[in-house]
């Protein structure tokens, strides 16, 4: 089933506006060098009130959705429900590239599995607020990549409204070269997120989830889970089968991707 729509534009003469894009049930494939969903370079100011992934499976893409100046423009809510994402190389699954161009408020990622993503969410904007609730993540990001990659100039380098992760599961970094090590940063340093508030709630990390040293990412419960993640799922590693092995997983009924979840 393919449902695609998007409300009509109205433009003025100095600003684009769309009420809404929405993805529904579809699938997108492409070459993970080069290809990406969205990958704009406006020069038009442009205000978007909503773009949503529904129910999509989305593979080796260099990114998912990434968004470029010079223009100035807004999108108020980036939402992605239901959906599998594996194989996004460095533009992550939302990337604003440009300083005080494109920023993304509310950034909502909900019943959703993401795999072997090099770097996860970036921007050089401020945003209100991420959310990432009822997830799986594996190898996500990269081992000594980024996962929360604000890296914009001073007053656009945070989440006003907070970053919050619950009912999640996350296991570690994405070894591409298999050196055997997991650690990856959660953030840019210095003043990235260093004003943004975490919240987390009833999230698991496997024994080999890792920090680098000075990026933690306050809150997260390192290694609450003993085992491996090839210990607590079924074929994690290209598979992207995440049902549970381990049937005595403490979160195996209210963590992680509901599509995973035991009865």
């Amino acid at each position: 089933h393919r449902d695609l729509h998007s409300f009509p534009t109205r433009r003025s003469s100095d600003l684009v506006t769309v009420d809404s894009i929405v993805f529904k049930n579809l699938s997108f494939s492409g070459a993970f060098d080069s290809r990406y969903v969205f990958n704009p370079s406006e020069t038009t100011p442009f205000n978007v009130g909503k773009i949503k992934f529904e129910g999509c499976r989305i593979s080796n893409l260099r990114g998912v959705a990434r968004f470029r100046g010079p223009a100035p423009g807004m999108i108020h809510k980036f939402i992605m429900n239901d959906c599998m994402v594996d194989s996004i190389r460095d533009y992550a699954v939302v990337c604003t590239d440009t300083d005080n161009g494109v920023a993304v408020g509310d950034i909502i990622l909900t019943n959703s599995t993401f795999s072997r993503c090099r770097y996860f969410l970036i921007s050089r904007m401020q945003s209100s607020s991420v959310v990432i609730e009822n997830c799986t993540l594996s190898e996500v990001p990269a081992k000594g990549q980024i996962m929360f990659r604000w890296r914009g100039p001073a007053g656009n380098a945070d989440i006003t409204n907070g970053l919050t992760i619950r009912n999640t599961i996350w296991s570690h970094a994405w070894d591409e070269t298999n050196t055997g090590t997991f650690d990856f940063k959660a953030h840019n340093g210095g003043i990235s997120l260093a004003a943004t508030t975490i919240n987390i709630v009833n999230v698991y990390t496997t024994s080999q989830f890792l920090f680098t040293a000075g990026t933690e990412l306050a809150g997260i419960p390192v290694g609450n889970y003993a085992g491996k993640g090839s210990d607590l799922w079924v074929h994690p590693y290209g598979g992207m089968d995440f049902n549970f092995k381990d049937a005595t997983f403490a979160g195996r009924k209210d963590c992680g991707d509901p599509r995973w979840r035991q009865p």
